[in-house]
């Protein structure tokens, strides 16, 4: 069981495949990414994203 002060995502991801659950607080206003999207070639683009859409906690459209 974790805080708010820990990152319990970080946590959850480094400890995952371990026969264990994690119980965190996290910040309503906490934005997190969603995974990167699949890469396609093409040669007049600039460089691909680095991270995928937003989630944000406090917005429901997320």
């Amino acid at each position: 069981m974790l805080d708010a002060g820990y990152a319990a995502p970080r946590i959850a991801h480094l400890l995952c495949g371990l026969p264990i659950e994690i119980l965190g607080w996290l910040r309503s206003g906490r934005v997190m990414r969603r995974p990167t999207p699949l890469r396609v070639y093409d040669p007049k683009a600039g460089r691909p994203p680095k991270h995928g859409g937003e989630f944000v906690f406090g917005d429901p459209s997320t």
